[in-house]
């Protein structure tokens, strides 16, 4: 089932700014949040961490994590031997990965080892699911209290790109929404999660943290039902960082 588009409707908010690289893996957010938060969590980076490193140079902020599974060496030569033994790939599209991965691996290296004491090679996962958890495994609540941070309200950013794992967290990403000054997420699959999708939007709003931006990326394609985006990038601010004109808007 997809969803309304009418639940995209943002808030204005006037001082956007596109953090990280032009391509996939950039974020529009509102700027004021890389002075209101004081702490990053960062789900999903992969290959690319340029949203990052453009956020924790305008923030200064010292208290991050880098959380991903699949950003190694290892993983990606694993990624690279799967590609070129399925004989379904073109060479073209070999010949890319090929390039891409010495590209990437000195990155990655250099990355690994200058974020050592920030980088959490471990899949996210909901806490309802601790039963089965081990040691590549975390949970979005373990990630809050290892911030070396007074916590409180609104002054942790989160950024999740886990590839359809959203939809597994998102109850404690709400659980716990007290705690963000903004979020940014890559949302899957929306030809199928299209309602989940309107829920989120619905039962984040209730609870104050307002959507001001959405992207479609055009690498997922549109729903056949309507001709929606299948994925969206989205941003959301909590409001009680918007100014009373903001939050007056009709």
């Amino acid at each position: 089932m997809t969803y309304n588009k009418q639940i995209l409707k943002c808030f204005q908010c006037n001082d956007l700014i596109r953090l990280g690289r032009m391509k996939d893996g950039g974020y529009v957010i509102p700027k004021r949040l890389t002075k209101k938060s004081v702490a990053m969590i960062s789900c999903g980076i992969s290959t690319d961490w340029s949203f990052e490193k453009d956020f924790i140079r305008l923030s200064k902020i010292r208290n991050y994590f880098f959380v991903d599974k699949s950003t190694s060496i290892k993983g990606l030569i694993a990624n690279l031997f799967k590609v070129f033994k399925n004989k379904k790939v073109s060479l073209k599209y070999k010949i890319f990965l090929l390039v891409h991965f010495f590209y990437k691996s000195p990155k990655v290296f250099l990355m690994r080892r200058i974020q050592k004491n920030k980088f959490i090679e471990s899949f996210i996962v909901p806490s309802s699911k601790t039963s089965n958890k081990d040691e590549s495994s975390i949970t979005l609540s373990e990630l809050l209290s290892s911030l070396k941070i007074n916590k409180k309200k609104n002054n942790v950013f989160l950024k999740l790109d886990i590839e359809g794992s959203e939809w597994d967290i998102y109850p404690e990403i709400l659980s716990k929404i007290k705690y963000f000054s903004g979020i940014a997420i890559e949302v899957h699959a929306l030809e199928i999660n299209g309602k989940k999708l309107e829920h989120m939007i619905e039962k984040f709003s209730s609870s104050d943290m307002v959507l001001v931006h959405v992207h479609p990326n055009n690498n997922g394609g549109l729903c056949k039902q309507n001709n929606l985006p299948k994925l969206l990038e989205l941003s959301f601010i909590n409001a009680s960082l918007l100014t009373k004109k903001e939050l007056n808007q009709k």
